[in-house]
């Protein structure tokens, strides 16, 4: 079904930073396949996040959609996990 665009109401992003499971102390005792679980769980949940607060942000505009939207996942040393989304409103 088609939906054509009204109006654009801007550009929305969102930022999330986590502490990275495999850089804690556990990770050296529990193994590279139970830090691999937790991270990837982890990631899966703040996409989760990210997406929830663009669709608020997006909602909040007075919009009904996320156009163009992009998930990215970067590590950044001390500063763990940090997990950005971005889109159009």
């Amino acid at each position: 079904e088609n939906h054509d665009i009204i109006r654009y109401h801007g550009f929305i992003d969102e930022l999330i930073v986590s502490a990275d499971p495999e850089h804690r102390w556990q990770g050296l005792i529990s193994g590279a396949r139970k830090t691999n679980e937790s991270r990837q769980l982890l990631f899966y949940k703040m996409e989760g996040q990210v997406q929830r607060s663009l669709s608020r942000k997006a909602t909040q505009l007075g919009g009904n959609a996320v156009i163009g939207y992009r998930f990215e996942i970067d590590f950044e040393g001390s500063h763990g996990v940090i997990a950005r989304g971005y889109g159009t409103a």
